[in-house]
């Protein structure tokens, strides 16, 4: 009997690979391995791009060290989600920028705060805009 593991005979799978624990999965018609996301972050970014809140949220705990736009890409989903956790979330997100680049002007930090709270509101796409330059310049 043959598999649909690319044509080998199933045993020849156990005997060569010594278990069937490491068999390869089928992927399905029309996939490539590489369609299969490897690392966490890169589960983390399509789950942002695809705005999947849950996902996003489970893969940046591991991650575990984050740059600095990271945490703003899912505080801005989070914001349009769970507005209510808004808060919380962009405190803690201008708290790192402020120690990531000291030395900022209140008239920036201003800037940054009033963005941060337009998140998830009718302005939520330039905020974000914004944001994303001010986090790459630092």
């Amino acid at each position: 009997m043959w598999s649909r593991f690319s044509g080998f005979h199933f045993m020849d799978h156990i005997l060569r690979l010594g278990s069937p624990c490491s068999l390869p999965l089928p992927l399905g018609p029309g996939k490539a391995p590489s369609d299969r996301p490897r690392a966490p972050r890169t589960i983390f970014r399509r789950a942002l791009q695809r705005g999947n809140l849950m996902v996003a949220e489970t893969m940046v705990r591991e991650i575990g060290v984050v740059s600095l736009s990271e945490p703003l890409e899912l505080t801005a989903l989070i914001a349009k989600h769970e507005r209510p956790r808004l808060a919380r979330l962009g405190a803690r997100w201008l708290q790192r920028w402020l120690d990531e680049t000291p030395g900022q002007a209140l008239e920036e930090i201003s800037l940054v705060l009033a963005c941060l709270s337009e998140l998830g509101g009718r302005h939520h796409d330039e905020a974000l805009a914004a944001l994303r330059g001010i986090a790459s310049t630092r």
